[in-house]
């Protein structure tokens, strides 16, 4: 069997899947602050560091991966690829939605303000997303891949 999709759906899906990676490691390290017993973790957590790495390995280059997926379809489209794109930021919106859920029962020594920032902002963010899927897959219409039909 052969998947023959084009680069933008790749991207895509590349996208979706560090979309993905980035709201299980949210929410599953918010999960480990709030602890077994809702006592918070018996260690020592450097929790801006984790937050910024967690950004940087899987919320950044997701978003990043979402635009370049536009730079490529933007002037033919792609409704596969849009609808990629447009499912990644329904995911992130999901999962920062259930982020903030738990964010609630983090107790109080473990709990930075940046810990309620980041799910604003990818929230936001991710509404941009699905706006970006969208127009990549309504643009899929209007236009023809240069050199597709020959």
């Amino acid at each position: 069997m052969r998947l023959n999709f084009d680069l933008e759906v790749w991207v895509s899906f590349a996208s979706l899947g560090l979309g993905v990676m980035f709201v299980l490691l949210l929410s599953s390290f918010y999960a480990f602050l709030v602890g077994p017993d809702k006592l918070g973790p018996d260690r020592y957590v450097d929790i801006s560091g984790v937050l910024i790495k967690t950004i940087s390995i899987s919320g950044a280059p997701s978003v990043i991966l979402a635009a370049i997926t536009y730079g490529l379809s933007k002037s033919h489209g792609n409704r596969l690829a849009g609808s990629v794109v447009s499912i990644t930021g329904i995911i992130i919106i999901i999962g920062m939605s259930f982020s903030l859920s738990i964010s609630s029962e983090i107790p109080t020594e473990f709990f930075q303000e940046i810990i309620l920032y980041i799910p604003y902002i990818f929230v936001i963010v991710s509404i941009g997303i699905v706006i970006i899927g969208l127009r990549i897959y309504l643009n899929s219409k209007k236009g023809v891949r240069p050199g597709k039909f020959h």
